[in-house]
């Protein structure tokens, strides 16, 4: 039951990965990611944008935009 489970899990992730991709290239997105760095150029993460049109947009990063569309379970 669990392996059966798994696979339908895995189907909608597919499914989902196909429908996100189209939804992008529909209107023009694409990704940018930006290292962060601390004062004394130690590496303390990455932050990831979207691109609209070629230009990143900085107003949010992808994670605060998934959340916003998910929000809290």
């Amino acid at each position: 039951m669990e392996e059966l489970e798994f696979k339908n899990r895995k189907k909608k992730i597919e499914a989902f990965k196909t429908e996100l991709k189209a939804l992008m290239n529909k209107y023009n997105f694409g990704k940018h990611e930006s290292d962060n760095y601390n004062g004394m150029e130690e590496y303390y993460g990455t932050d990831y944008y979207f691109t609209v049109d070629g230009e990143t947009w900085y107003g949010e990063t992808i994670a605060e935009i998934l959340d916003e569309v998910v929000g809290s379970h």
